[in-house]
């Protein structure tokens, strides 16, 4: 478990998922919304493609789904 802050939104996010090398999930609730983010590494001839996710749920995300899309 970690805790960090971020656009104003005090966070406590635990790992989910850790696949050394691969893939890195974890996630938590901040008032009202639970966010789970999902960094994938793909190992390409010059380095490392990392690709993330980011899926937010919750009451406040299905009211104001247009304003939190633009917060990204």
């Amino acid at each position: 478990m970690f805790r960090w802050s971020t656009e104003g939104l005090d966070i406590t996010s635990t790992v989910k998922q850790v696949d050394y090398g691969r893939r890195l999930a974890w996630g938590g609730p901040a008032q009202g919304i639970t966010a789970v983010h999902v960094w994938t590494f793909t190992p390409t001839y010059d380095g490392v493609l990392v690709h993330t996710e980011e899926p937010w749920t919750g009451d406040p995300v299905v009211a104001n789904q247009a304003v939190l899309q633009a917060a990204r």
